[in-house]
């Protein structure tokens, strides 16, 4: 069975409190000892400092650690909000720490720190400007709609996740450092006064090596810093706080927005801080009973059960009984987001004819109004809302109309290099959930066109293109597609020069933001301005090299790329990039060729990048790549985290990070990495489908197949969506479903792995026939995984064709290639313990039996179960079969399984799958 931007800024100031600067520093009385410079003294300060090239506007707000003020970057051009810190000396160096660590958060619902500084008796934290407000000053009287709760509550748990990921806890989530910017974008302030979940050590350290633990053993002794309305009750006692505190106060948080009243309530400070810690409010239920029953003519919405439960979960007094984690809680606001979002409003539950004898008089009482319903609004207006409300961008290689090869490699060069570009930009439009699909996955299909890639992957729009030779220029047509009907949105007529091959690539990236209508931060802009190498023809070879890669399985397209990248570095030895790109395209050839050579090639490659620029933000990526290559999962896991701090939305490094993890048998962590990865990317599909394989890979199947069934929601013809489900329903015991499943993916595209999954069925059936046929189809389509060997070895064995042991030596072959390249590979590992039991070598069955423990997943248990089976060593069986049910192996693949068939009147037998 196969596996599975910155805000935008205006002249016009902000009221004073949109920057909220209340936080109250309980214990810190040796503050009215110190001396400090006023506030005015501080904004003269830092005008005649060495940060002197802001210009203070106005002052924001005052408040217990200092003031805020607007500024104006005059290097940036930009506007900033500046926090002046009033602290002690001796509390500086532990401020300045926290600042560090807090700046490295990169979140787009998190108040970007741009810089921390200290001079003489001032410290600034320089900020992200945000043109809104703060949340308690939006809040009405009776609370929000339950639908803006659900989209703010989305947003908010999102950065706290992304906070609590890199070790940091806010300790003071409350609305007014909350900020809605005229977008309904939140983002959250104030995390300056946050502190590491592991103080001993720097951010950095942590992240880089520390091993994270369970959520309850994430403590930092409380200095009650905090806003006593807001606070846990651990906090109020002065007790150790952990992300769960952060999570209470979200709670009051959310029950304030959907009633508009915070749910502790008391006189004054002494007696809300009881009510907190005894845990006494009025349930949300309770309340809207009350307020529908004391109101006449006006009654509050109804509020789904579920989130009302939630909510009081949150508010549980003992730590333990709220959510353990924000990624747990994000989880149940989707599923209830969903449920809200798309339940079926009052037209939509009329039957049709109820419908026709309505909508009459409906028109006739709208009369003159119904104009504006008729008409919809401009064509335009209509793309603009599309735009703003789409989360899946392609960007498809240009139609090559002059048939040039050299301009075929120009325009898939520049297709690999722009969709990388976009994806950054695209991360940072709106909510920051905009997918540009990668190449990678363009270049797998068959079909690609604007019908295909939108059958796959249901994008929204499709950026095309047709470009043609024009003398010493180019001319490039541009064009924004509608993915669903394939109407032509926008389009764009360039002229290139075709000396000037990076102003061309700019000039088109420029073009393609503008047809998307997405905004691009200063800041981005300057850092995709400074690929351009010292020389020009670096970057033809640079270019030509991308263009081969994107078609590195034709031809001699990998060796074509490896030679441009190296022409590049020979032209400019400081080429970076060059060298990042020569490194990915030998990773595609080990892939390909399973070389061990080429583990050496890449790493010296590493190397020299790393000479050339140590803080290339692709170098912990590729490090980590090539340990996870080599076996070294926990030299992987350092480098994947690093790779995270450094680009918090580059996908691969959050899969690789939690497969490093599950091969280190660390489940848990894997399933937190992912769960942020989906709740960052929500629209990725990659992460949808490596978050499905998680959970089916640990046996819960359930969740799994939830997951694969999104993806096919998303994007109905993707066959990896029915190939996972079928796998999922296999396991579950359904099997006749999952050969359905199976054959809706074939349908959609033929590939090994679905026939692999029909005939997996199909041997579970005992219709070894259609298993063998099935299998030799996968055989032609795949004949280079030990796994179809395997398969269609039992299927052989079960017909009693002489083939099996041709079949199974095969696999052997191959399997021990794997374990050449990598000596930690269980599931090669395993399958040989198998294989070899089915050539009567017991030696080197037990030999690879002993390899495998209770740490390694469930099918690696089956596997040398069926083993031993076939050797009729029916202890050792049981035992790895005992193992396998402990971690979540399917029961219903085991009770049914032929593989097992030696086991089935054993009691011991008979009792593992009954109990379970």
């Amino acid at each position: 069975m196969s596996q599975p931007g910155e805000n935008q800024q205006d002249e016009v100031e902000q009221e004073n409190g949109d920057f909220n600067t209340d936080t109250i520093l309980l214990n810190d009385t040796q503050f009215s000892e110190q001396k400090f410079l006023s506030d005015e003294e501080q904004s003269s300060s830092l005008n005649q400092s060495s940060m002197s090239h802001f210009k203070i506007i106005d002052i924001l707000g005052k408040g217990g650690m200092g003031a805020v003020y607007k500024a104006k970057d005059l290097a940036l051009e930009r506007f900033v909000a500046i926090k002046m810190l009033r602290i002690s000396q001796s509390k500086q160096p532990l401020i300045l720490t926290e600042a560090k660590t807090i700046s490295k958060l990169n979140h787009p619902n998190i108040v970007t720190v741009y810089d921390i500084a200290r001079d003489k008796d001032a410290n600034f934290i320089v900020m992200e400007w945000i043109n809104g407000r703060p949340l308690n000053m939006l809040i009405p009287p009776n609370g929000f709609s339950v639908d803006k709760v659900l989209r703010y509550a989305k947003q908010i748990v999102s950065a706290i996740a992304c906070a609590h990921q890199q070790h940091v806890i806010h300790r003071d989530i409350k609305p007014q450092n909350i900020m809605v910017t005229a977008d309904d974008t939140i983002k959250i302030l104030d995390f300056g006064i946050a502190s590491l979940i592991e103080s001993q050590s720097s951010a950095s350290d942590q992240l880089a090596d520390s091993e994270p633990t369970a959520s309850k053993d994430f403590h930092l002794q409380s200095t009650m810093v905090g806003s006593p309305q807001y606070m846990a009750p651990e906090q109020i006692k002065g007790e150790a706080s952990d992300i769960r505190s952060d999570l209470f106060s979200l709670g009051i948080v959310l029950y304030e927005m959907l009633v508009g009243v915070k749910p502790f309530l008391g006189l004054n400070i002494e007696q809300i801080s009881q009510t907190i810690i005894q845990g006494k409010y009025i349930p949300l239920a309770e309340h809207i009973a009350d307020f529908n029953a004391q109101k006449n003519t006006e009654t509050k919405g109804e509020i789904p059960e579920k989130l009302m439960e939630l909510v009081d979960k949150l508010l549980q007094t003992a730590p333990s009984k709220r959510y353990q984690s924000a990624e747990e809680l994000a989880q149940d606001i989707a599923i209830i987001d969903e449920q809200v979002n798309h339940k079926k409003n009052w037209w939509q539950q009329q039957h049709w004819l109820t419908k026709s004898l309505l909508i009459l008089p409906i028109v006739s009482l709208l009369s003159w109004s119904i104009r504006g319903v008729l008409f919809p609004p401009s064509t335009q207006e209509l793309i603009a809302r599309q735009l703003v409300e789409s989360k899946k961008i392609a960007f498809l290689p240009f139609d090559n109309i002059s048939g040039d090869p050299v301009l075929q490699i120009f325009s898939d060069g520049v297709a690999t290099m722009l969709s990388s570009d976009l994806a950054e930009v695209g991360y940072q439009q709106g909510d920051g959930t905009t997918w540009v699909l990668p190449t990678s996955e363009i270049r797998q299909l068959e079909d690609v066109s604007v019908e295909g890639i939108y059958n796959k992957y249901g994008v929204d729009f499709i950026v095309t293109g047709t470009i043609q030779h024009m003398g010493s220029t180019r001319s490039l047509h541009l064009g924004l597609v509608n993915g669903a009907d394939g109407r032509q949105l926008k389009s764009v007529q360039l002229t290139l020069d075709a000396e000037k091959l990076f102003e061309a690539q700019s000039q088109i990236r420029d073009n393609v933001i503008n047809l998307l209508g997405w905004q691009i931060p200063p800041e981005l802009n300057q850092k995709l301005a400074q690929k351009k190498p010292t020389f020009d023809g670096a970057y033809k070879h640079y270019l030509a090299g991308q263009g081969y890669l994107y078609r590195f399985d034709h031809g001699d397209n990998i060796e074509n790329a490896i030679e441009a990248f190296k022409a590049a570095i020979a032209i400019d030895v400081s080429y970076a990039d060059a060298y990042v790109g020569l490194a990915e395209t030998q990773r595609y050839k080990f892939i390909q060729t399973k070389q061990s050579q080429m583990l050496e090639f890449i790493e010296k490659t590493i190397e020299q990048l790393a000479v050339i620029d140590s803080s290339h933000l692709l170098l912990s990526s590729l490090k980590a790549q090539l340990m996870r290559s080599q076996g070294n999962y926990e030299g992987a896991v350092k480098l994947f985290k690093q790779s995270i701090q450094q680009k918090p939305f580059y996908s691969s490094s959050y899969v690789g990070l939690a497969d490093s993890y599950q091969r280190l048998g660390q489940q848990t962590e894997a399933e937190q990495v992912l769960l942020i990865a989906y709740q960052l990317m929500p629209n990725n599909n990659s992460v949808l489908i490596e978050l499905g394989a998680f959970y089916f890979n640990t046996g819960n199947y359930t969740k799994a197949l939830n997951y694969f069934e999104l993806l096919a929601k998303q994007a109905p013809n993707n066959y990896m969506a029915y190939l996972n489900i079928s796998a999922c329903l296999y396991l579950m015991g359904d099997i006749k479903e999952a050969i359905l499943a199976a054959e809706k993916s074939l349908s959609i595209e033929k590939s090994a792995d679905t026939y692999a999954n029909i005939g997996t069925s199909y041997f579970i059936l005992k219709d070894y026939d259609k298993a063998v046929f099935a299998y030799e189809k996968m055989i032609a389509l795949n004949d280079s995984n030990f796994l179809n060997w395997g398969d269609l070895a039992d299927a052989y064995r079960f017909t009693y064709n002489k083939k099996q042991i041709k079949a199974y030596t095969k696999a052997i072959s191959l399997a021990e290639q794997a374990i050449e390249l990598n000596p930690n590979n269980k599931e090669a590992i395993a399958s040989l313990a198998y294989y070899y039991a089915n050539i009567d070598d017991l030696e080197k069955t037990n030999f690879y039996a002993k390899q495998i423990s209770d740490k390694d997943s469930g099918v690696d248990s089956f596997f040398i179960a069926a083993a031993y089976t076939r050797l009729n060593m029916k202890a050792k069986a049981l035992h790895y079969l005992k193992l396998a049910i402990a971690n979540n192996y399917s029961i219903a693949e085991i009770s049914d399984s032929p593989l097992l068939y030696g086991l089935r009147s054993e009691p011991e037998f008979i009792q593992l799958i009954t109990k379970k």
